[in-house]
């Protein structure tokens, strides 16, 4: 499970459409309910705005949409119902989010087209209510110090890359992509013959973020993109790979967190706020799931049909 907090997500909404090979298949179970492939689009597309980087938000949207569902199941169990306070701001947050889709006819041609109804839209904002009636039933489940550096320990990475863009970074243009392969290859190379790594940084990246990080991106999940956390997470510190994303090729070498005492001290510091606050969300994740055992409340993620979704926004490739 990864977060379940909403209130700043749904405010958010904005613009599109999604689908898959059969954008009907059950994606998301949870209990009783089911969520389809083109409602997880839906959320994706409208309530998250990740139309543009689809499959870079897909998995994180359907944990979101899984731990959302089953905050409402298991505040259910436990016998909490909203209150007519809470259901009216439920009711608010729905208005706002006709308002931003353009009013209540473009909402209903939207959620339409989605095959979902106005009830998906409000149980996914209710779940924030619920969360709040299950946080104050567990009582202090605050992480401690040292829960904290565990978890920074075990859920971030650490990477320093050489980028070699296959298009402009100002403009969008497309540059030889051949070209920037090629050169990226030879970086590797060179990288993997024991060639010092600062020094390569130097003479061929060119992602000007990588000045401001001289010790390197400290990220953990859905933070970069895809392919750039998952290509890191293979590696072991020390090791280089290569990976390209919609920005060009990334040579990248991971690096240990706790390449010595002083540096893991400083990374932490730096990312404690953020660590906090995931740390204790998945020490209410993990006390959720253990309610939704003791009532045996049961959830998937069909893995198979979300890797198939698709954006029905994604352009069709152009004729030659």
């Amino acid at each position: 499970m990864k977060n379940i907090k909403l209130a700043a997500l749904l405010a958010a909404c904005a613009v599109s459409m999604a689908g898959c090979a059969n954008p009907n298949s059950t994606v998301v179970t949870v209990g009783e309910t089911k969520v389809s492939g083109k409602a997880l689009d839906f959320y994706i597309t409208e309530l998250m705005n990740g139309g543009s980087s689809f499959d870079s938000y897909k998995q994180q949207a359907a944990e979101n949409v899984e731990n959302m569902f089953l905050m409402n199941e298991v505040g259910k169990a436990l016998g909490f119902t909203l209150s007519e306070e809470e259901q009216d701001r439920v009711n608010s947050s729905l208005i706002r989010i006709r308002q931003q889709m353009g009013g209540k006819k473009e909402f209903d041609k939207t959620v339409k087209k989605y095959g979902v109804s106005e009830d998906f839209v409000k149980e996914l904002l209710e779940s924030s209510a619920y969360e709040s009636k299950v946080m104050e039933s567990l009582g202090d489940i605050t992480p401690t110090d040292d829960e904290i550096k565990q978890y920074f320990t075990d859920n971030y990475l650490r990477a320093k890359h050489v980028l070699i863009t296959t298009q402009d970074m100002t403009t969008g243009e497309e540059k030889d992509k051949e070209a920037a392969k090629a050169t990226a290859e030879e970086v590797l190379a060179k990288a993997q013959a024991g060639e010092d790594f600062d020094a390569l940084i130097t003479q061929y990246n060119e992602d000007p973020g990588m000045s401001s990080n001289p010790n390197g991106y400290v990220f953990t999940d859905g933070e970069m993109v895809q392919a750039f956390e998952d290509k890191t997470k293979e590696l072991q510190p020390g090791e280089i790979g290569i990976c390209e994303t919609d920005y060009g090729y990334h040579v990248i070498k991971k690096l240990a967190l706790d390449e010595t005492p002083e540096l893991f001290e400083s990374l932490f510091e730096e990312n404690k706020s953020a660590a906090t606050e995931a740390a204790e969300q998945a020490k209410l994740n993990n006390a959720v799931i253990e309610k939704a055992e003791e009532y045996n409340i049961k959830y998937e993620i069909n893995e198979d049909a979300l890797n198939n979704l698709t954006s029905l926004t994604t352009p069709e490739p152009e004729e030659e």
